[in-house]
């Protein structure tokens, strides 16, 4: 799910350009791009730069295609300063980055590890939300109900309970699910992927119509530019399934963005932004980097910088770790046990709202 965007700002630079063959027509450009797509879903780095290259000269007026096609290309040289990298602060903030765009393009083979090395070292709210998420991509089912319920109570936040109970009802532990849906509290306003994902418990957990009002809410909570990619993440949702071939979920797919143009951007009101909230979700005791990717599985994506200067996070350079804010959704004006019922109401807009990074011009021709 795009929710936290790809729209990521890795220290890019400049493109040197030569000249481009046209291709017959953009449908065969889109074809060469999901060809570098699946290449890069199989770690094929390198296979995959030379299709976004391609595809990038070919449609030059997709601009979709030139950004992933530089974005890519610093990608793999993040990858490479990653892995000789000696300070700590410097290290987590690109791990975060990375991790999010393997998500991005469901790296998986990456993924885990990384996410592993990350909870290893930084043992928070935060990095165990990544690691069952990474967990829960994989059908590591046990793994993440495990890694879970193995957390602190300072560890502990909403959405840490919430991909527990997506982990339970999955592995047919519905007791166990429902007794933490009975005590789980969402706040009135918080991230997209939070509603989103409390959308996939309450499907599993068979109770449709909290499950559609909390993917409503998500909706509403995505900015404009991102919402069809975030629907079609639903479609394809297998937590979702149960609903997907009702009338109902119809309706919620024809939901609106309610999130206002131009709002997001770091130090701003911005999903999972700086200072705002975070992939560890609500209540979350440690932000988890500026967009940073936060679903359990189901496509979820999310940015890698949000706008930032370097792999090392939200608008710095190097940047202390704990500086993307401490409480990424309000404590206050809670509902009951179960709060969902709460996923239809308003104000959680421009908390919402996510960093546009203004997509620069592609060239005519790219080398």
């Amino acid at each position: 799910m795009r929710f936290r965007r790809v729209l990521i700002s890795l220290a890019v630079t400049s493109i040197m350009c030569c000249t481009a063959a046209a291709w017959a027509d953009t449908a065969e450009a889109a074809r060469e791009f999901d060809h570098g797509k699946t290449l890069l879903a199989q770690g094929d780095f390198a296979g995959a730069l030379e299709a976004f290259k391609a595809t990038a000269k070919a449609d030059a007026e997709n601009k979709d295609y030139f950004q992933a096609y530089r974005l890519l290309r610093r990608v793999i040289q993040v990858r490479k300063q990653f892995a000789e990298e000696q300070d700590e602060v410097i290290w987590q903030q690109t791990g975060r980055a990375l991790y999010n765009y393997y998500r991005q393009y469901d790296i998986l083979g990456e993924t885990l590890p990384l996410a592993r090395a990350l909870h290893e070292k930084m043992a928070s709210d935060e990095s165990a939300v990544m690691l069952a998420d990474a967990q829960l991509a994989l059908d590591q089912d046990a793994a993440a109900a495990d890694l879970l319920a193995g957390l602190s109570a300072e560890q502990r936040t909403v959405h840490t309970d919430i991909l527990q109970g997506i982990a339970l009802a999955r592995l047919d532990r519905l007791d166990e699910a429902q007794a933490l849906v009975a005590e789980l509290k969402l706040p009135r306003e918080c991230d997209a992927q939070v509603y989103f994902d409390a959308a996939r418990l309450y499907a599993q957990l068979d109770d449709a119509r909290q499950a559609l009002a909390l993917l409503q809410r998500a909706f509403e909570s995505t900015p404009a530019q991102f919402l069809d990619d975030s629907k079609a993440d639903a479609r394809k949702c297998a937590d979702l399934a149960g609903l997907a071939t009702g009338p109902e979920f119809v309706r919620v797919l024809e939901t609106k963005s309610e999130v206002k143009a131009g709002g997001g951007g770091c130090g701003g009101k911005s999903a999972g932004g700086c200072g705002s909230k975070s992939a560890a979700g609500c209540g979350s005791k440690s932000a988890a980097g500026c967009g940073s990717k936060s679903a359990a599985g189901c496509g979820s994506k999310s940015a890698a910088g949000c706008g930032s200067k370097s792999a090392a996070g939200c608008g710095g350079k190097s940047g202390n770790a704990g500086d993307q804010g401490k409480s990424p959704c309000p404590s206050g004006n809670k509902p009951e046990a179960g709060g969902a019922g709460n996923a239809g109401t308003k104000g959680a807009d421009e908390k919402n709202t996510s960093q546009q990074e203004e997509k620069p011009k592609p060239p005519a021709n790219i080398g």
